[in-house]
């Protein structure tokens, strides 16, 4: 199987904005067999996102961080003609 990528990860990061830690490991779980495999998604994982408390709950979710850039596919879409 292929390696997670940064950018299959940053879009379900973009498409669900409230995501704990388990839930995205479950998103990519049939995929993360081999050490490498999870090396690979947890490197990825701490360069691009960040845990955050919920607001109103003890959980804490996954998000973006701030300096990510966003996807070649997002960029396409907000250029001006």
């Amino acid at each position: 199987m292929e390696l997670v990528t940064e950018d299959e990860i940053r879009k379900v990061l973009m498409e669900k904005k409230q995501l704990t830690t388990l839930e995205l490991v479950m998103r990519f779980k049939e995929r993360l067999t081999t050490t490498e495999d999870k090396d690979s998604f947890s490197h990825i994982l701490k360069k691009i996102a960040k845990l955050q408390k919920n607001p109103g709950s003890e959980k804490f979710v996954v998000v973006l961080r701030d300096n990510v850039t966003p996807l070649a596919s997002d960029l396409t879409r907000l250029s001006i003609s």
